[in-house]
């Protein structure tokens, strides 16, 4: 197989494989297209023709591997509120809530690092979390939405993931999906107004904003909006 210098720019604008076994996505986002073949303990393919075990990856159905670049201040601002919030909540719980980067292993194709994750304590290995969290939320970016609302979403739900949320920092959105009867259905799509915000609506819809919702797994959880968005600025 011939190989070639990448042009677009990544973490290591490694040396990859010509041909159709390989596709790229928009910086900063590599996918590599793999065969089924024999796997690592971490469910990475041994005999592709790129391997850095030093970066994030996830493996998508045993057939792409995506190296991550590191998270926006932004993003990490998010997640940080979010797993604060949870840590507070499941104190003497048998949950946990993790940050990224987490691995989670489905199974052997699939192994996924969600931006936060809560988990059965049980659950938990020195190696990954191995089985469905009880709720995943993915952060969404410009770069991440297809796959945060596509392959993903498809995932989490194939393998029981009972919450989902999709959390845009940029307009302030939370997107809840809630596992019934095996498929997602939309909970509710909440969106955080600042205080110059709501001065500048009428007043009905000042009304109508909604500042909280419940979770629809930890049904006595509340969850803010201002605490998921606290001090994040656009």
């Amino acid at each position: 197989m011939a190989f070639k210098r990448s042009g677009v720019r990544s973490p290591l604008s490694p040396l990859v494989p010509t041909g159709d076994s390989l596709a790229w996505l928009e910086s900063p986002f590599l996918v590599i297209r793999v065969p089924r073949c024999r796997y690592s303990k971490r469910g990475v393919c041994l005999n592709s023709a790129i391997y850095h075990d030093d970066l994030p990856y996830e493996i998508l159905d045993g057939k792409q591997v995506y190296w991550l670049s590191s998270p926006t201040p932004m993003h990490n601002f998010v997640a940080e509120n979010i797993h604060s919030i949870f840590k507070t909540y499941l104190a003497g719980k048998p949950f946990r809530s993790c940050l990224v980067p987490t691995d989670v292993r489905f199974s052997e194709t699939d192994i996924a690092i969600p931006d936060v994750l809560i988990c059965n304590r049980s659950l938990i290995t020195d190696k990954w979390i191995d089985g469905a969290p009880e709720l995943i939320v993915e952060i969404r970016s410009p770069s991440t939405s297809f796959r945060d609302l596509g392959y993903k979403k498809d995932l989490y739900e194939k393998h029981g993931v009972k919450e989902y949320w999709i959390v845009d920092p940029r307009i302030y959105e939370i997107q809840v999906y809630s596992l019934c009867d095996g498929r997602y259905q939309l909970h509710g799509v909440y969106t955080h107004y600042n205080a110059a915000d709501i001065e500048t609506m009428t007043n009905d819809d000042r009304n109508a904003v909604v500042s909280a919702f419940t979770s629809p797994v930890f049904n006595d959880l509340t969850v803010s909006l201002a605490d998921v968005f606290n001090d994040i600025e656009i």
